[in-house]
């Protein structure tokens, strides 16, 4: 229902059958002023986004890892772009996890081996657990991922299990960074995440973004946006698998 209803949102319109299946998911964790609210936007012609009460209701949190902690990296870029992009999707709740800011050590062992874990590797631990499904801007470093990126996803496992992933990849030619995307996507599937079988790969990026990190050609906003909305099919559809399970 997520993408539906995030669909109807980016085009500034809500149809009936979106309205009422937005009112059922909402409805056992608002009041009845929320729900009075949903009832009026179609008859006022207006977009969920002109009612924060109801826009602070994400319905799916789907963190950012950047992946490289080099100096002057052109995926920091990419980065703010992916997550102002993400950002426009109202029932989404997204963060960027910096690798660089975040700090993690090399790997002695993974996490659940560990009876004195890094505070960084717990804060990491708990927001992949948390997540809906995962985003990753990674640079391709001589046809392969960054060692950081690699260092940082070993330390856990079961916090990705069925979760889908979205890899996003940076280069400054023109491939865009597609072998590390086939190299990183079998990572993710023994790790036990669904990579997507889209892809978004940034080619030549050094020429994508302006000085203020904004893409000089306009298609990077369309491309960006049906990407996401792959990725929110994917977690959409996985995340009621996993809800059903649980519930089993």
């Amino acid at each position: 229902m997520a993408l539906l209803i995030s669909t109807s949102i980016l085009c500034g319109k809500i149809g009936r059958r979106t309205l009422s299946l937005l009112q059922r998911e909402v409805e056992p964790h608002s009041n009845g002023e929320i729900l009075k609210t949903l009832s009026c936007i179609k008859k006022e012609k207006k977009s969920i986004v002109d009612f924060p009460e109801i826009e602070k209701l994400a319905m799916y949190y789907i963190p950012i890892i950047l992946g490289s902690i080099r100096r002057n990296r052109e995926s920091l870029k990419a980065a703010r772009f992916v997550l102002q992009t993400m950002h426009a999707f109202p029932f989404v709740q997204t963060e960027l996890l910096d690798l660089k800011e975040m700090n993690i050590p090399m790997m002695e062992e993974r996490l659940r081996f560990r009876d004195d874990p890094p505070s960084s590797i717990k804060e990491l631990s708990m927001k992949m657990a948390r997540a809906d499904s995962i985003v990753i801007v990674t640079p391709e470093y001589n046809n392969g991922y960054p060692g950081v990126l690699k260092n940082a996803l070993d330390y856990l496992k079961d916090e990705y299990k069925r979760k889908p992933f979205g890899i996003i990849t940076v280069s400054s030619a023109w491939s865009g960074g597609m072998l590390c995307l086939a190299s990183l996507r079998q990572v993710i599937l023994h790790l036990g995440g669904v990579p997507i079988p889209a892809t978004l790969p940034f080619p030549q990026v050094q020429d994508v973004f302006d000085k203020e990190g904004k893409p000089r050609d306009s298609k990077w906003n369309q491309r960006a946006k049906n990407y996401f909305e792959e990725l929110l099919w994917f977690t959409e559809a996985l995340s009621a698998q996993r809800r059903k399970h649980l519930s089993g």
